[in-house]
């Protein structure tokens, strides 16, 4: 199950036991839109250093900003870390935690009244974001209209499994890579990665 991982990546990052699992209970969107952004910021290093490997990195990527050109995003779609999809899902994270913080007022950001907000467009790029993950509930024969019924009707849920699940693949991928640099010598990080972010000279 994806929620060992999860686990494990709690005592790697120092946070209490099961302290993932309780974000299902914060009261406020607010609030748990922030945390759940918070993880990422503090996985997402983990996850780089260990793709590239080498000492050290891990603090230069901390001090990098989540987003932008040359953020840490960019950077874990460079290294094979993160996805296109998934990319564009934390991107999303990014922008409701920078959308909560940003602004006093929306201390009572609503998960549902922003979705009811969106255009057309904008729900079906959100929901084009998340389907993927509930092809289970096409399994146990529902269609595809309540499948995302059941999304539109559970987006704090949907927003946390979704996160689950790709802050247990970087866990993964973290431990396969550190598991495949034990066994071969450290290779460094590649140039062509540095210039897929911009960084060559």
């Amino acid at each position: 199950m994806h929620f060992d991982a999860i686990e494990d990546f709690e005592r790697e990052l120092g946070l209490p036991s099961r302290w993932y699992f309780s974000l299902m209970s914060e009261p406020e969107h607010w609030s748990f839109i922030v945390k759940v952004h918070a993880l990422f910021e503090a996985a997402l290093p983990h996850a780089i250093e260990a793709q590239v490997q080498p000492d050290g990195l891990k603090t230069f990527v901390s001090g990098l900003s989540v987003g932008g050109q040359f953020g840490k995003l960019t950077l874990a779609h460079a290294v094979g870390v993160l996805d296109a999809k998934q990319m564009k899902f934390v991107r999303l994270l990014l922008s409701l935690r920078n959308r909560c913080v940003h602004d006093v007022r929306n201390v009572t950001f609503d998960l549902d009244e922003y979705f009811v907000r969106l255009d057309a467009r904008e729900q079906c790029q959100f929901m084009e974001l998340v389907q993927d993950h509930f092809a289970a509930l096409e399994a146990d024969g529902k269609t595809p209209a309540s499948r995302d019924e059941f999304i539109r009707g559970n987006l704090k849920f949907v927003v946390w499994l979704v996160a689950s699940k790709i802050l247990a693949e970087l866990y993964n991928k973290r431990e396969l890579a550190r598991q495949i640099s034990q066994m071969e010598p450290s290779s460094g990080f590649s140039d062509s990665a540095f210039g897929e972010v911009g960084f060559s000279e």
